[in-house]
């Protein structure tokens, strides 16, 4: 073993059957769909949000990012619920708006204003509402509740 390190060889795990971090189940691996007022969760959707939720088919503790979320979007609050799917156990938290490793200036205050102004806010309410993640139209929506 440390002849191998010496010449540079480093030897490769086996690749395992469970990753590491927590998933996004497969289509063939997530429960039926909740009911109405459920989406899928899907990565290439706007209605993405990665919640980690236990794994109800397996024994030992695994985490999963749940298959399925619904959310509650009122001005001053918003929630999102996640589950496995139908018959499953329903996790709820706040929603938040998901962090990014890269840096995003603070918006001046003539940026701000267009977010509260008239003819501007409704407009661009509308785009967030129609093109950006459903935790950043909350985020909007709480802004604009509290301002």
């Amino acid at each position: 073993m440390h002849q191998a390190m010496a010449l540079g060889l480093i030897p490769v795990p086996a690749p395992s059957k469970h990753p590491a971090g927590p998933h996004l189940p497969t289509w063939s691996d997530r429960s039926e769909h909740p009911r109405m007022g459920w989406l899928l969760n899907n990565v290439l959707s706007s209605d993405f949000y990665k919640i980690i939720i236990p794994d109800p088919t397996i024994t030992h503790q695994c985490l999963i990012i749940a298959p399925y979320v619904s959310y509650s979007i009122l001005p001053h609050k918003a929630k999102v619920s996640a589950t496995y799917g139908r018959g499953y156990p329903i996790h709820s938290r706040t929603l938040t708006p998901t962090p990014v490793t890269y840096h995003c200036p603070s918006a001046i205050p003539s940026q701000l204003s267009l977010l509260m102004e008239p003819p501007f806010t409704d407009a661009i309410t509308k785009v967030v509402e129609q093109q950006f993640q459903t935790a950043l139209v909350a985020t909007l929506k709480w802004y604009q509740h509290f301002q």
